[in-house]
């Protein structure tokens, strides 16, 4: 009798237990025919998962209703190797200190310290340092100081293909103040668009890198598409054109100008000056750099969108030229086009936003705006355009700049997408930005704006805060699109390493980065090699060869050194191919500047379909996700590849082999590029450093 107790009692917790870990994405939905949006609303009032509950017992696997997507066998939290009580202590003191609710506390613990053993499994790194690149110098910093400022939603989620469960409100709120959100906004609740994705995309990867710069063809080239989309919008009073960019530069040929050398970015310069003047409502933000070394130390410049009336102000403008030029190394002429505030892209921005600005009578009327120097960057390449109810985005890789774009120099992707609710989307973040919403203070080390007042600003970088809508679903396609603008919404934990870490044996993973930085990223890839998927990566050289990247040497992390997880799985594990661009030929694939990550998943008929497919602006790294204002998109589909990565995969193998990829030895680049010249005698390359590049040079990249 008792037993038969006993066992009604543990059937009774089961089903208690699975009652409280109902997942996201097996919520109750609807059948197809009854209409979208009472679907949508319906999600409301749909129970979440308990995260009280996590740690007492593992979360069943999503069996997604609406997702289909594939997942791991049982929890992949869970499944990760290493001993979570190790750093139990540390992690219950941290979350404790930082007002983690004490009845979620021991759950919460117990998850983050088993990612955290992950990190450092079979680590040969002396102790102190292990617990360094964990903690940080005071304890309060390093992976787990990061992860608090970020959107750790992801270690709580058993599948990592369960989209609703990562882009929940994080559970434990960010303590970077630019990353908490106001759940009322709703911002990652999933939107069912009744359409399809995939047909209102047009993909255009640079396919002229290959050849001399003086056989480029601007007629078919990628520019000449961003020329038509500009000059799509016609005069209207909802109409218009918002431009999030780093910069532009080579407009016009002028001998000893920076950046001024094909006037290959002329066609869309001129498109964009002539809608302004054509009385089309066009709107931008920019990057800048710094105060330009040879202003003289001790002056303030005058920060403003527009130009001083008075002499002496007008002297220390930023968009005044240098007293003091810069002088070309080789021909000892005083180079043109640097002003007082330096950019990255030279000549091309000043004129921009001067030609956007003109006759503006107050800082309200301003077009064109920019943000405040610092360590980080505005690194954007986006244009959303309004056209007669119509919207669309172009967005990727590609800066607005000679090597990117104009002539393509660099390998790169860049796309169009004509849906409005995506469109949208972006020009929210656009107006964020744009919008004067912040006064800077009439005392700054730096600068005073006109008439010594205070200047007002738009909001940038860790001023922002999350206000786009994230996850969206195409129901005609199948299609579950994510977008994410840094630093706020944190794509990195809530699209990147989700997508590394639900790869199966026998999936096969693509990357192909310019700047590739991070442990997470390095053992989430070494843990995807050991289980057997098959992993080829192409990098840039030299970027992604220093200290702490992924082809470095030294550092906390490289995907050069030897697996960690190779003794869990030895008759698994594959090698990571790593491979980076043959720059040694001048300016044929000058940089291989793409930050692209595609997931293809086995078929049980053994074929292999691009399911999971992520770019943008953003480098996968540090900097990228947590500082500067970046991009990124993640769009997926199950069963049906998608068409964007059917077209990378195609691309990816043509550089791997008509471009001569570099194959990565693990003694280095360096060291992978005098072994290629050894092997390929007949190509006669020129090793190229990144020493070479100055800051005159506006072809470099980021």
């Amino acid at each position: 009798m008792n037993s038969l107790k006993t066992l009604r009692l543990m059937v009774a917790i089961v089903m208690l237990i699975q009652g409280n870990f109902a997942p996201a994405l097996t919520r109750n939905i609807a059948t197809q025919n009854v209409d979208v949006e009472q679907r949508f609303d319906s999600r409301d009032e749909a129970p979440l998962a308990s995260p009280a509950a996590l740690g007492a017992a593992p979360q069943p696997v999503v069996e997604a209703a609406i997702a289909t997507q594939k997942a791991p066998v049982g929890d992949w939290v869970e499944n990760l190797p290493g001993d979570e009580m190790k750093y139990y202590a540390r992690v219950f003191a941290y979350l404790k200190s930082i007002k983690v609710p004490l009845d979620n506390l021991d759950a919460y613990t117990k998850r983050i310290s088993k990612y955290l053993a992950f990190i450092m499994y079979n680590s040969k790194k002396p102790i102190t340092e292990q617990e360094k690149i964990l903690f940080g110098e005071k304890g309060s910093g390093g992976v787990l100081g990061r992860l608090t400022q970020s959107s750790t939603e992801f270690l709580f989620c058993a599948n990592p293909n369960d989209f609703e469960c990562i882009e929940q409100v994080p559970r434990i709120t960010p303590t970077a103040k630019h990353r908490v959100e106001d759940p009322t906004l709703k911002l990652g609740k999933l939107k069912i668009v009744p359409d399809s994705f995939n047909d209102k995309m047009e993909v255009h990867f640079n396919e002229q890198l290959l050849v001399h710069e003086d056989l480029y063809t601007p007629a078919t080239g990628v520019a000449r598409k961003l020329e038509d989309l500009i000059n799509e919008v016609k005069p209207g009073k909802d109409n218009g054109i918002f431009m999030s960019l780093y910069g532009i530069d080579d407009i016009r040929v002028v001998q000893d100008e920076v950046g001024s050398k094909k006037a290959s970015m002329k066609g869309v310069y001129d498109a964009i000056v002539n809608q302004h003047k054509n009385n089309v409502l066009v709107q931008g933000v920019f990057d800048t750099v710094a105060i330009h070394k040879n202003v003289p130390k001790g002056i303030k410049l005058i920060f403003s969108y527009q130009k001083p009336k008075d002499k002496e102000e007008l002297a220390r403008w930023i968009f005044s030229p240098l007293k003091n030029p810069m002088i070309d190394k080789d021909t000892k002429r005083p180079i043109a086009g640097h002003t007082n505030m330096r950019f990255m892209y030279n000549v091309g921005t000043q004129n921009l936003v001067n030609e956007l600005n003109s006759g503006a009578k107050s800082f309200s009327d301003t077009k064109a705006r920019f943000e405040k120097p610092d360590a980080k960057i505005m690194h954007n390449k986006f244009f959303v355009t309004q056209n007669n109810g119509k919207m669309a985005v172009w967005t990727g890789t590609t800066n607005i700049a000679r090597t990117c774009l104009g002539t393509e120099r660099n390998s790169n992707l860049s796309v169009i997408i004509r849906e409005k609710n995506i469109a949208q989307v972006y020009k929210d973040e656009f107006t964020e930005m744009h919008d004067l919403k912040t006064e800077e203070p009439k005392v700054n080390s730096k600068f005073d704006g006109i008439g010594k007042k205070t200047f007002p600003i738009g909001k940038f970088k860790k001023d922002k805060t999350p206000n786009t809508h994230r996850l969206f679903k195409f129901a005609e396609d199948n299609t579950f699109v994510r977008v994410y603008f840094s630093p706020t919404d944190d794509g990195e934990h809530r699209a990147v390493l989700p997508m590394l870490h639900s790869a199966l044996p026998g999936d096969k993973i693509i990357i192909s980065m310019f700047c590739a930085t991070g442990i997470e990223y390095v053992r989430a890839i070494q843990w995807a090699a050991a289980r057997g998927v098959d992993v080829q990566i192409i990098v840039d050289s030299p970027t992604a060869c220093g200290l702490n990247a992924w082809a470095g040497l030294g550092g906390q992390s490289s995907l050069l050194e030897d697996n960690l997880f190779a003794d869990l799985f030895k008759g698994a594990m594959k090698d990571v191919s790593m491979s980076f661009n043959n720059k040694g030929r001048g300016e044929i694939w000058k940089q291989n500047h793409q930050k692209i990550g595609m997931l293809l998943r086995k078929q049980p008929n053994g074929k292999l379909v691009a399911e999971h497919f992520l770019f943008g602006s953003q480098n996968w790294s540090e900097g990228g996700n947590d500082g500067s204002d970046e991009n990124m998109m993640a769009i997926s589909r199950v069963n049906n590849s998608l068409p964007i990565g059917d077209k990378f995969l195609e691309h990816f193998n043509w550089l791997l082999n008509e471009g001569k990829a570099i194959p990565m030895i693990k003694a280095g680049c360096r060291a992978s590029t005098k072994a290629y010249k050894l092997a390929h005698p007949e190509e006669d390359l020129v090793e190229e450093d990144a020493s070479e590049e100055t800051e005159d040079d506006s072809s470099d990249e980021e």
